[in-house]
């Protein structure tokens, strides 16, 4: 508890926060109690009533020795008052002349110094060398002096803070458990989820069928359902794979070991070379087809997010001129439609894979003494790449599995792993891009067009 109190802790934010806000409230009551407190010493409203009230009772009496008492009685209740208050203040000075005058009574310090005053007026003045605010309050028969210390700021703040501190100080409480107990509540379904979670088989990626009761943590278990589902893809995915390609892998294997006991027993120059041949062919396949596992492997771990520009029409012009050769031999047409120079910000190996792939496909797949067309363009928002021949095409039946891993259609008899289009498949969505089959040459082959962002 008390590592929890004093680590990264949701309630001790809440804690935190609530504390805060009290104190700015505070401060904001503080703030504007102020202003008011300055606004009414402006306008000195409470001074000019005393004032006035002493008029009123001044005006009443015609004797001396009563008016004296008046003012003296008046003086020691009033600064009693000030005395015994929360925060002490400094006593009042009076004064009292008759009509023509003479001094008749003087609070104690102030000797034969005349406040100066000014009827039904507050004025600022020095006694002293200490502020006070003095006021004149004359009837028909006398003249009242009266000086009033300054208030502070200090004391006026102590006592603004004597008036919403305690008030503040109550409300704390009654809003902070209603406040810790909602939050308390509300973080229950995440210790349920928690102890689901620890519960759970590592190998366990099913989904976690917790009701949460909340709408705003049912999202929570949707996302975490949404990535366990991307997940059991994945899991599902690799195992197919690691299943196909030993499949896959167990046939050139078998060949593999059985052209070398043939080699082996071979007693005659022919039946050794075909030996060989034969065992040439099956590593060669064996070798391809490791290499396209361990492409395809790469691209599920690949980060296509910084990569420097290349120019990927040179880029393809190059691959042409290295397939040259074997389109030659199949008496094969090759061309290029694209722009001198188009730069693109792409890793040049996954970009390889899927232009050597696709040029493999049209060179094996397409007919002998036909064409093969390569287009390059850049859209708006596109680059779009397209190869195309004038081949047999793709059956109907296989359109919907030819992305698939492994998947070889029917109806030919040209060798290959299947894939080849998986590959690419695969590199163009890491890329962010699409890739579908079209139409190819003349209303006749195939053509894979491959459409990537250019940012």
């Amino acid at each position: 508890m008390i590592r929890s109190w004093f680590g990264p802790s949701l309630a001790r934010r809440i804690v935190i926060a609530m504390v805060l806000a009290f104190v700015l409230v505070d401060l904001a009551l503080l703030a504007n109690g102020y202003r008011e407190f300055k606004d009414d010493f402006a306008r000195s409203t409470d001074l000019l009533q005393l004032g006035r009230s002493f008029n009123r009772q001044l005006k009443a009496i015609t004797n001396k020795t009563e008016a004296i008492a008046l003012v003296r009685s008046s003086e020691a209740l009033v600064n009693e008052i000030r005395r015994n208050a929360d925060y002490p203040m400094r006593d009042c000075l009076w004064q009292l002349f008759d009509r023509q005058g003479h001094l008749l009574y003087a609070s104690k310090g102030l000797d034969a110094r005349v406040i100066p005053a000014i009827p039904d007026r507050v004025s600022p003045i020095l006694i002293g060398g200490k502020d006070y605010r003095s006021l004149a309050a004359d009837s028909a028969l006398w003249k009242l002096r009266f000086a009033e210390p300054r208030i502070s700021d200090r004391t006026a703040v102590a006592w603004i803070s004597t008036g919403t501190l305690p008030s503040l100080l109550l409300a704390f409480p009654l809003i902070l458990l209603p406040v810790w107990f909602g939050v308390s509540r509300g973080l229950r379904p995440l210790r349920r989820l928690k102890e689901h979670l620890s519960q759970r088989a590592p190998d366990d990626l099913s989904p976690l069928g917790i009701d949460m009761r909340y709408p705003e943590l049912a999202q929570v278990t949707i996302a975490f359902d949404g990535l366990l589902a991307k997940l059991r893809q994945k899991v599902e995915r690799e195992r197919a794979f690691v299943q196909d390609a030993a499949h896959e892998l167990r046939t050139p294997m078998a060949v593999i070991s059985a052209q070398a006991h043939v080699l082996a027993r071979a007693t005659n120059a022919e039946d050794k070379h075909q030996a060989e041949a034969a065992l040439d062919r099956a590593i060669a396949r064996a070798s391809h087809l490791t290499r396209q596992l361990l492409t395809l492997a790469s691209l599920d771990h690949s980060d296509e997010s910084a990569a420097p520009p290349i120019d990927i029409a040179a880029l393809i012009q190059q691959m042409l001129a290295q397939i040259a050769n074997s389109a030659i031999a199949r008496r094969i047409e090759l061309s290029l439609d694209a722009p001198e120079r188009l730069m693109l910000a792409i890793k040049q190996p996954t970009l390889e894979s899927i232009v050597q792939n696709l040029l493999d496909n049209a060179l094996k797949y397409g007919r002998e003494g036909g064409r093969i067309a390569v287009r390059l363009e850049a859209r708006q928002a596109w680059i779009e790449l397209e190869v195309a021949d004038d081949g047999p095409g793709v059956a109907p039946e296989d359109r919907e599995h030819l992305f698939e891993r492994f998947y070889r259609g029917k109806g030919h008899d040209a060798p290959g792993t299947g894939l080849g289009l998986a590959i690419c498949h695969e590199a163009v969505l890491a890329l962010g891009g699409s890739l579908k089959l079209k139409e190819g040459l003349d209303g006749r082959g195939a053509g894979f067009l491959v459409r990537l962002p250019h940012h």
